[in-house]
C-alpha cells in the first residue's frame, strides 16, 4: 500500500487531500499489474480534472463524470489471430498520435490468453474477456 500512496502522491501531491489519498490508496491496494496501473492513471486524470474545476473529489455528481469522459476516444481492433504483436497497433499508434490527449485508450482484442501493455494507453486483450 505504501508503493501506491506514493505514486499517487509524487504525481498529483497537491491535488489529494489527505482522506482521498488513503481511500484512493486503499482502493488501488486491492489490484496489482495492468488492472491497478489503468486505474491510477485514470484516477489521477479525474482527480486532476475535478481539481482544474474545484470539484471536491468526493463530491462529484453523475454529470461531472460524464463531463469528463465526454470528448475522449478509444480505439479498437479485433484480430482472429491468437498472438499479437507491435504492428498490430499501428493503426492505434496513429490514431493516437493524432488525437493527442482525447485519445483514452488503445484496445486490440485476439484470441490468446494473455493481457499486456503495448505502450502508453496501448492493450491487448484476450476477446474471450469480453463474455
Amino acid at each position: 500500500m505504501t508503493t501506491t500512496t506514493t505514486a499517487l502522491e509524487r504525481v498529483t501531491d497537491d491535488v489529494f487531500s489527505d482522506i482521498e489519498l488513503r481511500t484512493l490508496a486503499g482502493f488501488l491496494g486491492g489490484y496489482s499489474g495492468l488492472t491497478r496501473d489503468a486505474y491510477a492513471l485514470d484516477l489521477r486524470q479525474f482527480a486532476q480534472w475535478c481539481h482544474d474545476r474545484r470539484i471536491a473529489l468526493f463530491a462529484v455528481a453523475r454529470a461531472d463524470i460524464e463531463a469528463f469522459a465526454r470528448g475522449r476516444l478509444v480505439g479498437v481492433e479485433v484480430k482472429a489471430a491468437e498472438t499479437v504483436h507491435r504492428s498490430d497497433f499501428a493503426g492505434l499508434r496513429h490514431l493516437q498520435s493524432r488525437l493527442g490527449d482525447r485519445f483514452y485508450f488503445g484496445l486490440v482484442l485476439y484470441a490468446g490468453t494473455t493481457v499486456a501493455s503495448f505502450g502508453e494507453r496501448l492493450i491487448a486483450a484476450p476477446i474471450d474477456l469480453l463474455w
